[in-house]
């Protein structure tokens, strides 16, 4: 069962300023919707809603503000309580909607059309889920069971996406009840200056599926096993390839493939719609690559810190370039993984290349 939270109904003076709000909303959603439109700023804003922008300022002062009241509009009194009867289901649901919250295009649109706004923004998405949470646990208190704490609860949701095999592994909370790290949105980059980690959902783990059997497919050609698709918005996949770094040019990895072969076949609209999947987090040049071609999400299974300490288990020496996370690199692309579901799969993998190289 889940009790919504209603707001009280205004009369008057207050209906006249939720309609005056509203005209703004929908003046900025519009502004934010036409990307060859001018940048986004309080008289322009003003001039869209068709009003003064004294009217603006006296309600919001900059337009981060007024960016960070439109990206949480949506929220506010109107989230929903989980109460299954359990804290755990609860606590599951209640993850899962902050991911929509925090991956739903209206947002996300407002992060990339006001870095300082749209943080605002999401950062108090995260906040009314806080409040949730609390409201949660208090109730489960109140039942007479035993909650975590709500820094406990929430830990992995500001984990570091160190998830795999070989990732140091946490003492679970008491009763076992935290929020599952894969399902979360999980408090991401954008916190140091990057995009949020996104959900991965269910109907993309086929295409990640396929970048391991494409990962298999370079191994057996004697190649690493990496495998990238490039699918369009769509869902149609538009490219594929592996690593053909055997062949001697070691530039000729997947996703700079798909990189090239995106900048001469789409338009700049049909690759920030695109969503490139890989066995594992691009490489710095990759990275460079995807940023400068202008595509859009990434979503891999293994993460470059996994794959790292994963190599240096089996004495691979370091390579000439240093590991970063695609954040690092490219601070404007959305990212998504690791997919703990694959990543033993990739693991795997990697150690029959490199055991297969040591005994050659």
């Amino acid at each position: 069962m889940s009790t919504p939270a209603s707001p009280a109904p205004q009369t008057g003076a207050g209906q006249g300023a939720a309609r005056v709000r509203a005209a703004f909303h929908r003046a900025v959603k519009e502004l934010v919707a036409d990307e060859a439109g001018a940048p986004l700023t309080i008289p322009v804003v003003a001039g869209r809603a068709g009003v003064h922008a004294a009217t603006v300022y006296r309600r919001w002062g900059t337009v981060g503000e007024l960016l960070a009241d439109v990206a949480t509009s949506r929220f506010s009194g109107g989230i929903v309580v989980p109460d299954t009867g359990s804290l755990r289901e609860d606590l599951e649901r209640c993850a899962s909607d902050l991911a929509k919250d925090l991956c739903d295009p209206d947002t996300l649109a407002l992060v990339r059309a006001n870095g300082t706004g749209g943080e605002q923004g999401a950062a108090a998405c995260r906040g009314e889920r806080r409040q949730q949470l609390e409201a949660m646990l208090e109730r489960e208190q109140a039942r007479g069971g035993q909650p975590p704490s709500l820094e406990r609860a929430t830990e992995p949701c500001s984990r570091p996406s160190t998830t795999g095999p070989s990732a140091p592994t946490s003492p679970s909370p008491p009763n076992g009840h935290a929020l599952s790290c894969h399902t979360c949105c999980r408090k991401g980059p954008r916190d140091r200056g990057g995009p949020y980690t996104m959900v991965v959902k269910e109907t993309e783990l086929p295409f990640l599926r396929r970048c391991v059997e494409l990962a298999a497919e370079a191994l057996e050609a004697g190649d690493e096993p990496f495998g990238s698709v490039l699918v369009g918005a769509d869902g149609t996949v538009l490219a594929e390839d592996h690593n053909r770094v055997a062949s001697g040019d070691r530039t000729r990895h997947p996703e700079f493939e798909l990189a090239r072969w995106s900048a001469a076949h789409l338009t700049p609209e049909e690759r920030a719609a695109a969503t490139v999947y890989t066995s594992g987090e691009h490489c710095p040049m990759c990275a460079a690559a995807h940023a400068w071609v202008g595509l859009g999400r990434i979503v891999y299974v293994a993460s470059s810190q996994q794959l790292g300490e994963w190599l240096a288990e089996l004495g691979v020496p370091a390579p000439p370039v240093r590991t970063l996370a695609v954040r690092e690199v490219a601070p404007g692309v959305p990212v998504a993984g690791p997919v703990p579901e694959l990543t033993e799969e990739i693991r795997a993998l990697h150690r029959r290349f490199h055991e297969g190289r040591a005994r050659a």
